[in-house]
């Protein structure tokens, strides 16, 4: 005679109405197997379809490789500094130096191998050089460069003794070798009106290209892609050393610049996905095979890396891309979700029915699976990009572990053969809408709370007195070559790369030249005792103005003129006659002065071959910024208070230091406080009980107490990653303290101290292998969760049940004892 379940169907030969001779379970996992039991293949070519199609958009998605989605978007000062040195142009260009026998001309062949699609612009000081055409022209226009002061000062030029040293000035070089091509200079500007403008024009806005020993010659070659594009980054890169490896005699070549550091982040994230995911995937194979050992055990082999799949594809649909980073804790996200099938499988084989496994394990499961949710929900609080990213990372794959574990795994495995800890004859437990409701498992109180108060004791003292780091170079990779390259750089040309920048945003350029205009106004008025000399601002306010300001300074030019001009044009016509000059000479002076002069516009220069300066004006985006550089000074009041005033960003090494060290305590906090509260919410809610919940929770003190204590012996420092990894330790650490206490509430059998102990090892090799990586973040990931898994799986193996008093051996208790 054939059993029927209750919706009809014939029951499986493992059911309980079979085995039992008991009603179906009323659990909705346990429903839903005997539901599909009868059509396993549907089921399977289901998830096989849905995880083949996340694996496949996955394969076939960009990855992201570059620093940015490390960067913090909040707060808003923050994010601006950080989008001010991103698009800075000393950190979007190429820093090269040449040395050797020659290395101005090995410089100049260098400059013409490197220019081309990937490096359109090259600067290497022999093109900065004014011709007398350029230099008439740029005296045209130079009363748009001239404040009220300089043109007030012009009275000065218009004296007759100084007229007559201008004039015999001119005549004397008007004989010599380059008076001819001076000619029309001197026609337009007989009394040097202009000379104060041009006079170290070109050595106070440009660097100094040659090295004084005569042995070194400087580069800077602006690459047309983002320093973010890491494809672009390499392509830049290569073509620098093709270039290099062409000059015709030996010479070094040292590169320093951002594209270098993404062309080295992505070789050395792609290097670690490589090495850590296939590593991880062995170690949780040789893990299973030891532990496992039946065929069955592939089942549960594969689950993790199906959950992977899902993980990456769901990253995708979000973002369209994802991160290296995020990839590469893929073996993490590899042992986390090896738990729930580990738990599953260990459930069923020990002698149930599918169904009954069912029922005792889902709950435990559900609630590790709500803890390790809860902490990395926490992550959503990040101001980093990439930590949200990788959040999203994940819950999706913790969520299809789950899905898999409890709906699809279950039709994979049959149960074991070994006699089950029953817990009453044959019965089954039908209190499954309890919480730990075992009289017959007491906590030992007074020892739980003792040890409570002094961990939280000890954790916070541990907690508050870890230094925490703020080096933007621990969030990146950075090769040692890079950082010996970087010091000699700084060693030839000083703290060229070094400087504080200060930037101004506008929606067009002439709002954010008008700004410039301002703030250079605003900075010069400062002391400079209380900021910096006024000379050691190199900027565009002194060569390009916003147009308004340029009008407003033609405008007194030409009140100016108004004034003085018939009298100075009478005066000079005069003495040029006594001096021997035709009548005619210096009309083109009185056609200068009685005109309105043309304005000076960015294709002024970049038409007169001098286009670095406007490498400070750059487009991001629907905004503009133009920069400026400063010496690198403290943000003291009065510096903070013109940078607010005018809207601008100041922004050196030691500020956005301080910004990030600021911002990473935040996160610190956040993160901790909101992983902790959640996981607290969620254990008391299923546990009921302040005693079981402190017990379960333990491993988490032990946990926390074994990274800290490495910390402080190490005297290492706190950074984002680590941080980050603070919660997941909290996380992964209740999951093994919610099963033991399972355990030995009697809910789950003698198999379970197995899969904790398996579960363990498994989540300790998928993050261990993180500590391989070269790159800082997933080793910081891995280094601290590895140690604060160790300590978590023997507090909950050796630790918690100390602390236990049963009336009977675990696992073998009274029906109404119960974890559900």
């Amino acid at each position: 005679m054939t059993t029927l379940n209750s919706i009809g169907e014939p029951c499986p030969p493992d059911s309980p109405q079979v085995r039992d001779g008991h009603s179906p379970p009323a659990s909705f996992f346990s429903r839903l197997y005997l539901r599909l039991y009868p059509k396993p293949r549907i089921l399977f070519a289901a998830s096989a379809a849905c995880v083949c199609a996340c694996a496949l958009l996955a394969a076939n998605a960009s990855v992201r490789d570059d620093i940015t989605i490390l960067m913090p978007s909040r707060p808003a000062y923050l994010a601006d500094q950080y989008m001010a040195l991103r698009e800075a142009p000393i950190a979007r260009m190429l820093t090269i130096t040449v040395s050797g026998a020659d290395p101005a001309q090995a410089a100049k062949l260098l400059a013409q191998a490197l220019r081309g699609p990937e490096i359109p612009t090259v600067f290497t000081g022999s093109e900065l050089s004014f011709s007398p055409a350029l230099l008439t022209d740029f005296c045209v226009r130079s009363p748009g460069l001239m404040e009220g002061a300089a043109t007030a000062a012009i009275s000065e030029l218009l004296t007759e003794d100084a007229m007559i040293r201008s004039l015999r000035k001119d005549a004397s070089l008007l004989l010599s070798a380059r008076g001819i091509a001076m000619r029309e200079l001197l026609a337009m500007d007989p009394l040097g009106i202009c000379a104060a403008n041009l006079r170290g024009f070109i050595s106070k806005n440009t660097p100094a290209m040659h090295g004084t020993d005569g042995r070194h010659a400087l580069i800077l070659a602006e690459p047309a892609s983002s320093l973010t594009d890491s494809d672009a980054a390499s392509a830049v890169m290569a073509c620098v050393r093709r270039a290099a490896q062409a000059l015709p005699q030996p010479h070094e070549v040292m590169v320093v610049g951002g594209h270098r550091h993404t062309e080295e982040n992505a070789a050395v994230i792609q290097n670690d996905i490589r090495r850590i995911l296939p590593l991880s995937i062995l170690l949780l194979a040789l893990a299973f095979g030891i532990f496992v050992r039946t065929r069955q055990g592939l089942a549960i082999v594969l689950l993790p890396g199906a959950a992977l799949a899902v993980a990456a594809g769901g990253v995708i649909l979000i973002y369209g891309e994802i991160s290296g980073i995020v990839l590469g804790f893929g073996s993490a996200v590899l042992g986390i979700t090896s738990d729930y099938a580990i738990h599953v499988y260990f459930a069923i084989r020990s002698g149930r029915s599918i169904p009954d496994s069912l029922d005792r394990v889902r709950l435990p499961l559900a609630l590790g699976a709500a803890t390790t949710l809860a902490a990395f929900a926490a992550f959503f609080s990040s101001s980093i990009p990439g930590i949200v990213q990788l959040t999203w990372f994940a819950i999706f794959g913790v969520a299809a572990a789950g899905i898999l574990a409890l709906i699809v795994l279950p039709h994979c495995l049959t149960p074991g053969t070994g006699d089950p800890d029953r817990t009453t004859s044959g019965a089954r437990d039908t209190t499954q809408d309890a919480f730990f409701t075992a009289p017959g498992v007491r906590p030992k109180i007074r020892p739980l709370a003792a040890l409570w108060t002094a961990s939280v004791i000890v954790l916070g003292l541990l907690l508050y007195s870890l230094p925490i780091s703020s080096d933007i170079t621990a969030l990146s990779y950075v090769s040692e070559a890079n950082r010996t390259d970087e010091r000699r750089t700084r060693e030839i040309w000083g703290e060229l790369r070094e400087r504080a920048l200060v930037a101004v945003i506008g929606d067009t350029m002439q709002h954010a030249l008008e700004k410039n205009d301002r703030l250079w106004t605003a900075l010069h008025a400062i002391p400079p005792e209380n900021a910096f000399p006024a000379e050691d601002v190199f900027g565009l306010a002194s060569i390009l103005p916003a147009q308004s300001t340029q009008h407003a300074r033609q405008r007194i030019w030409q009140e100016f003129w108004a004034e003085h001009g018939p009298a100075a044009l009478a005066r000079l016509s005069r003495l040029a006659h006594a001096e021997r000059f035709a009548p005619e000479a210096f009309l083109p002076f009185k056609a200068w002065i009685e005109s309105t002069p043309p304005l000076i516009t960015p294709q002024f220069f970049i038409d007169a071959g001098f286009s670095l300066p406007l490498t400070l004006l750059r487009r991001t985006g629907d905004k503009h910024l133009i920069y400026s550089l400063v010496p690198a000074v403290p943000l003291n009041p009065e510096l903070a208070k013109t940078m607010r005033v005018n809207d601008a960003v100041y922004v050196s090494g030691q500020s956005f230091r301080d910004a990030l060290h600021s911002a990473t305590r935040t996160d610190i906090l956040h993160f901790g406080a909101l992983a902790l509260a959640g996981i607290l919410a969620i254990i008391f809610w299923g546990l009921r009980s302040p005693a079981r919940t402190g017990l379960a929770l333990l491993p988490i003190a032990v946990g926390l107490a074994c990274v800290l204590a490495v910390f402080h012996l190490a005297g290492m420092s706190l950074n984002i990653f680590h941080a980050m990894a603070l919660p997941l330790v909290m996380a992964l650490s209740v999951d093994y303290g919610v099963f033991m206490l399972a355990h030995l509430e009697g809910k789950l059998d003698k198999a379970s101290r197995t899969g904790i102990l398996l579960s363990g090892i498994t989540s300790l090799s998928s993050f261990g292998v993180l500590m391989l990586a070269d790159h800082p973040a997933l080793f910081s990931l891995g280094f601290t969760v590895s140690f604060g898994l160790g300590g978590a799986v023997l507090a909950a193996l050796c630790v918690l049940p100390f602390f236990v008093t049963t009336g009977t051996t675990p696992g073998h208790e009274d029906a109404n004892h119960s974890f559900v």
